[in-house]
C-alpha cells in the first residue's frame, strides 16, 4: 500500500512529479511553483516564467485540477503499477453552500453568467471527482472538508484579521470533532510508509 496525499491549493497542473527524475528543467524553484500557483485568474496576472526556449504563462491549477484527487490517484498508479492499494487524502477549503436560484439566473445574460460561470464549473468538476472517488475507492479515499464555513467568508480575497481568526476557528472545531477519525486515518497511512517500492517507506 502507498498513501497519496493532495491539498487544494495544488502545484500548477502540468507540474508532474516524474519529470523532474526524467527532466531536471521541470525542477523549478519552489517560489517559482508557489507565485504560478496563487494566479487565480481575475485576482492575479499570470506568472512569465522561461525556462531555456520555453516560455510560459502560469495560473492557479485549479482552473484545470480544482480538485486534484483524481490527478493524484491516476499519478500514482502510473509511478506504482504494482501497489496492491492507494490511500488518497484530499483536503479541501470548506463548502461554500452556495447556491444558484431560477428566479435569478433566468434573467441572467452574458454578463451574470459571467460573473458565475467560474466558481460553477470549478465546484462541479470538484464534486464530480469526489463522486468518482468514493465510488472507485471506498473507504480508500478520505476527504476531509467543512460543510459549513459558519461565520467565516468564502471569498477567496478576503484575507481580513477578522475573517482568517474565523478561518481558524472553524478548521479547529472540524479537526476537535472528527479527531478519532483523524486519528484512524493517520494510523492507516502510517501502514504505507513500510513499503518497499521506490520512493515510500522509511529512510
Amino acid at each position: 500500500m502507498i498513501s497519496s496525499y493532495d491539498l487544494q491549493s495544488q502545484l500548477p497542473f502540468f507540474f508532474k512529479s516524474h519529470r523532474i527524475s526524467a527532466s531536471p528543467e521541470y525542477n523549478w524553484k519552489v517560489v517559482y511553483l508557489a507565485r504560478a500557483t496563487s494566479a487565480a485568474p481575475t485576482f492575479f496576472p499570470p506568472y512569465h516564467l522561461i525556462k531555456g526556449a520555453e516560455d510560459y504563462a502560469l495560473v492557479d491549477g485549479g482552473v484545470f485540477v480544482n480538485n486534484p484527487s483524481m490527478a493524484a490517484y491516476a499519478e500514482a498508479r502510473s509511478l506504482y503499477p504494482e501497489a496492491s492499494e492507494v490511500v488518497v487524502v484530499s483536503a479541501g477549503t470548506g463548502n461554500r453552500q452556495d447556491s444558484i436560484k431560477f428566479a435569478a439566473a433566468n434573467k441572467w445574460g452574458l454578463i451574470g453568467w459571467a460573473k458565475e460561470i467560474v466558481p460553477v464549473l470549478m465546484d462541479s468538476v470538484s464534486e464530480a471527482v469526489d463522486y468518482e472517488l468514493k465510488t472507485m475507492l471506498g473507504t480508500n479515499y478520505c476527504r476531509l472538508q467543512v460543510d459549513d464555513l459558519q461565520e467565516a467568508s468564502s471569498e477567496m480575497d478576503d484575507v481580513s484579521p477578522e475573517n482568517l481568526a474565523n478561518l481558524q476557528a472553524v478548521a479547529k472545531r472540524y479537526v476537535r470533532s472528527n479527531s478519532g477519525y483523524l486519528d484512524d486515518l493517520c494510523a492507516k497511512l502510517k501502514e504505507g510508509r513500510g513499503s518497499d517500492m521506490p520512493g515510500t517507506g522509511r529512510v
